[in-house]
């Protein structure tokens, strides 16, 4: 088996009959309204790729793991339709994926279930899929020729991992890098912003080096991030180095700084590099604007310069039709999904929504009475708020961008007063509205499956608390969490925080909790 980085969360994998891709992101638009590029770059890949493909003689498989731009390149797929590729996608609950039927039949296309696995040839695949009201993403182990490889990609599944201890794991790649606009697009103070990212960057870390002790993976390689921004209004994220976006090269020097997996050999592996099992040699290739060679600045500067040249309208600012037209038509869109979410009683805060060519005005979201009115000030001590450039609304508005992919551009601005964190407005904003009914009943099943309690020990003070099953945030089993500082437990698959010593509330920014229901104090060193 030979594995070849393709940059970011691509690989090609090749057997002696196959040829695998797994989530080819290689066009040079990028993501997310040219939000987002691939770091190192891997345009120079792109052509040789398809050259390859369509002079090789093996079958052809595609993996996509889930819809987001910077793993869902519908650009390259439709590029590829000449070589009568075979995909195998992830079943989703919700729709997904569907501009893949644009370009191939259904007989190309195998929907594969949570742990489903399909065999061809000469290989096999195993699917794991992790799906809630505000996230579905899945994860591949690819087995063939006697080696593992388990592709988590972006895919949180940390507390299931147990489940694969018995499975020998040759290659094991996550992601390690942060991926949401929290804190980037909130309003915080710089010693806030500083500590709230800090502290994301460092639970990302713990989570992917528990999965490596869980697995102990002959070879680690880091992927799926961190992006790089080129975009003038944004290309100062590339330095932040606090931030939720580490470099692999920063998170391998703190895996080896801060834990003891000397049973697992650490790889970066940059776009074009190979990886050959199960000798485990490495063919490293030449990189494109001297990254090996230059300062990240330099190479940046570099990389931005050949986008801008070869590409000079990607990062034009459009021109709204008109921001009161567009003011106008947001309010129909947020009126619907008030409708499609329903009356919800657990959050009680208003959310305004302004546009940033019209200020001091917004739309006032009332998710009780499911009103959206006019206002021209924010009117209460507790607030969520978001506001906008009219012309990345208006794409939203025309269904030229997803909901999800628009919050992903980071070009809003968002507050919340408190600051704590808002389940509700998070899935009102991130779903289109035809998702949004599946969404809340996601959350209504957990609920339920939270009649579901399990004890927590702390193995230090022998203190065992009596807690709800699943955390409330995205569903992870607590079964595997782990409890730090004698208090505090942490969900295995975001690295969340509650405090057990405070009904299991989340810290320090939550308004929901594991629901401690029993303290019982217990000396289980005497028994």
């Amino acid at each position: 088996m030979n594995i070849t980085s393709l940059g970011h969360a691509g690989f090609l994998v090749e057997t002696p009959c196959c040829l695998f891709l797994m989530d080819p992101w290689l066009t040079s638009t990028g993501a997310y309204d040219a939000a987002w590029f691939q770091y190192p770059c891997n345009h120079h890949l792109e052509q040789p790729l398809l050259d390859r493909l369509k002079n090789s003689n093996k079958s052809l498989y595609v993996y996509l793991s889930h819809e987001h731009q910077d793993h869902y390149d519908l650009e390259f797929i439709s590029k590829i339709s000449d070589f009568n590729p075979n995909f195998i996608l992830p079943q989703f609950y919700t729709k997904a994926f569907e501009s893949i039927a644009q370009f191939y039949p259904a007989d190309n296309i195998t929907y594969l279930a949570d742990r489903q696995t399909l065999a061809r040839a000469d290989f096999s695949a195993t699917i794991f899929i992790e799906e809630s009201g505000l996230n579905r993403d899945s994860a591949i182990l690819l087995q063939a020729q006697g080696c593992s490889f388990l592709n988590l990609n972006d895919c949180k599944i940390f507390d299931r991992l147990n489940d694969l201890k018995n499975i020998k794991v040759d290659v094991f790649t996550a992601q390690f890098s942060g991926a949401t606009w929290h804190p980037i697009c909130y309003k915080y103070n710089v010693d806030e912003y500083r500590s709230i990212s800090a502290s994301k960057r460092l639970r990302k870390f713990k989570n992917v080096a528990r999965a490596i002790d869980v697995l102990q993976p002959a070879i680690f390689i880091p992927s799926a991030g961190p992006c790089c921004f080129l975009d003038n209004d944004l290309f100062y994220l590339n330095f932040d180095d606090r931030g939720i976006f580490p470099t692999s090269e920063e998170f391998l020097d703190w895996l080896n700084e801060n834990t003891k997996l000397s049973d697992t050999h650490n790889v970066h592996l940059l776009p074009g590099d190979r990886l050959t099992l199960p000798d485990g040699n490495i063919e490293i290739t030449e990189q494109p604007f001297g990254y090996r060679h230059r300062s990240k600045q330099e190479y940046l500067l570099a990389y931005e310069r050949k986008i801008i040249s070869s590409r000079q309208s990607l990062f034009t600012r459009f021109t709204a039709t008109n921001p009161i037209i567009i003011f106008q038509q947001l309010r129909h869109e947020l009126q619907l999904k008030c409708q499609e979410i329903g009356i919800i009683t657990v959050e009680d805060r208003y959310l305004y929504f302004g546009l940033n060519e019209l200020p001091n005005l917004f739309w006032k979201v009332n998710l009780q009475q499911q009103t959206v009115s006019e206002t021209q000030e924010i009117g209460e001590l507790d607030f969520y708020s978001i506001v906008a450039p009219a012309w990345q609304v208006e794409k939203v508005l025309n269904r030229e961008m997803h909901w999800e992919d628009f919050c992903l551009s980071f070009r809003s601005q968002l507050q919340r007063v408190p600051d704590t964190y808002s389940i509700i407005w998070n899935l009102f904003l991130f779903r289109n509205p035809d998702e949004l009914a599946w969404a809340v009943a996601s959350l209504k099943t957990l609920d339920r499956k939270n009649n579901t309690c399990i004890s927590v020990v702390c193995s230090t003070t022998a203190k065992e608390w009596k807690i709800n099953r699943y955390c409330p945030h995205q569903g992870a089993d607590l079964v595997n969490a782990q409890i730090e500082d004698s208090r505090y437990l942490i969900c295995p698959r975001h690295g969340w925080k509650f405090d057990l010593e405070n009904g299991g509330r989340l810290t320090p920014n939550g308004n929901f909790s594991v629901n401690v229901k029993q303290l019982l104090a217990v000396d289980r060193t005497r028994s």
